[in-house]
């Protein structure tokens, strides 16, 4: 997902998101994670943002569990309006920029349920593919290594 994020800030010949998580946007994240948003912003905005404090991560397959961060850094990660809001790091991209989604046919449900909307917040371009491995969520990279390389080979091959 920070790959999205990056391509779209940053001159970049494409991109490669592999197993794209949660998007931190949607109504499951803002529903788990939402009150630590507000603890965080408040930290930051007391002057505490860099002071360690006991924030919460979210996973779908695990449910939220404690974590130990700096509010400012924390929320670089799950602010809503962040870097891991995948649907407008999409969207921010150019179209100049060609990705390569690897969306594992076994990938965890809601991943594969979101599939076609973020596929298709894609910015139009001749190179952009969706690869469906027939893969979990974590053997999506190695599932998807031969793909991965014949893509970087023809997107390398279209550079000047």
């Amino acid at each position: 997902m920070f790959a999205l994020y990056y391509g779209g800030k940053r001159p970049v010949d494409g991109v490669i998101a592999i197993a794209p998580g949660g998007n931190v946007a949607n109504q499951v994240f803002r529903k788990e994670l939402g009150a630590v948003v507000d603890q965080a912003r408040r930290l930051v905005a007391e002057g505490k943002g860099h002071e360690k404090a006991r924030l919460s991560d979210y996973e779908n397959a695990k449910g939220s569990f404690a974590v130990t961060s700096a509010p400012a850094a924390w929320l670089t990660w799950f602010d809503p309006d962040g870097a891991m809001n995948q649907l407008k790091s999409a969207k921010a991209l150019g179209p100049q920029v060609p990705v390569l989604f690897v969306a594992p046919k076994n990938d965890y449900p809601g991943l594969v349920r979101i599939r076609p909307m973020m596929f298709d917040a894609l910015p139009r371009h001749a190179l952009t593919r969706m690869a469906e491995p027939d893969a979990s969520h974590i053997d999506a990279p190695s599932a998807a290594r031969e793909e991965i390389a014949r893509w970087i080979a023809e997107v390398a091959g279209t550079q000047k």
